[in-house]
């Protein structure tokens, strides 16, 4: 196990008391694996819009404003940003359902990446 205590794997949390978070952790984990399941990414990745902010960037704000590090929250903006340019690596299109898909598309334009992450994090329907 990486961390010893609650505190330590999800400071930004307020957790009910009884909370296992290892345990969360490892049946999340299981889930994920789980070949039956059939909770596709696009699913997932839906309407990221309406979450990134309370769930990366509130917690990117609370780490910072404790020292703590970012280093996964901002993979976790940065892959956002990534796929809401509608594109794959190849450059074919990817579908993407988000209600400010065109603002982002717009904010990222296709410039160079730390420049798409600024144009994305300075619009305020975003942040």
């Amino acid at each position: 196990m990486l961390f010893r205590s609650s505190a330590e794997m999800a400071p930004t949390l307020a957790l009910p008391a009884g909370v296992d978070v290892a345990r969360y952790q490892a049946d999340l984990i299981a889930r994920f694996a789980n070949p039956a399941l059939r909770h596709n990414l696009a699913q997932i990745a839906m309407d990221g819009s309406q979450k990134l902010p309370q769930r990366l960037l509130e917690a990117a704000r609370d780490n910072l404003s404790a020292g703590r590090e970012i280093t996964f929250t901002t993979l976790g903006v940065a892959a956002w940003i990534r796929f809401m340019t509608a594109r794959d690596d190849a450059g074919n299109p990817l579908p993407v359902n988000d209600p400010l898909a065109d603002a982002v598309l717009q904010a990222a334009g296709s410039r160079a990446p730390a420049d798409q992450a600024r144009g994305v994090l300075d619009r305020k329907s975003v942040v």
